[in-house]
């Protein structure tokens, strides 16, 4: 989840983690500004999400190391550092359904992700339709790669909840 939501997500950043065997090892992790300042989104996209480091992540000795420089850490200890995403480019209510969910399928983004930031609903691998969302404010259009009818509501930002379905042709 960590790409900007838009037409054209952005990438996802990467995520390095390992673990200590010798006493008194130092890590340095230098220019890590992205924990402070995400990348942008642009032209309606979302910002990509922040870069994190921590030592013991998921444990009860975790901690967030925020933009530190320099550690030293101990045997058995493990430092896990997520570099950020990239900015997304365009209203991610631009993307196709089904490019959503390729990303869902892929691991890029979550079915939460899915469903907030696009819209998108999606239940057993395929993108579903909620009769209890149909709106005449609702915008159409065809998709010939995949032979269906893609809607989205018009006023989807005065509204939360359920705002996308997919009906097929």
């Amino acid at each position: 989840d960590s790409g900007g939501a838009g037409k054209w997500r952005g990438g996802n950043g990467t995520v390095l983690e390992f673990q200590t065997f010798s006493p008194n090892t130092t890590i340095t992790a230098r220019n890590r500004d992205r924990s402070y300042f995400t990348s942008w989104g642009a032209k309606g996209g979302s910002a990509g999400a922040a870069s994190s480091f921590f030592l013991n992540p998921g444990t009860d000795q975790e901690v967030n190391l925020g933009n530190t420089d320099v550690v030293t850490i101990a045997p058995g200890d493990i430092i896990r550092i997520a570099s950020s995403g990239a900015g997304g480019w365009g209203d991610p209510l631009d993307r196709d359904p089904e490019r959503v969910l390729t990303d869902v399928r892929c691991g890029f983004i979550s079915l939460e992700v899915a469903k907030t930031d696009y819209k998108v609903v999606i239940r057993n691998d395929k993108v579903v339709v909620d009769e209890g969302t149909m709106d005449p404010g609702k915008l159409c259009r065809f998709n010939e790669d995949h032979m269906a009818v893609t809607c989205r509501l018009a006023n989807f930002r005065e509204t939360s909840g359920f705002q996308s379905y997919q009906v097929a042709g």
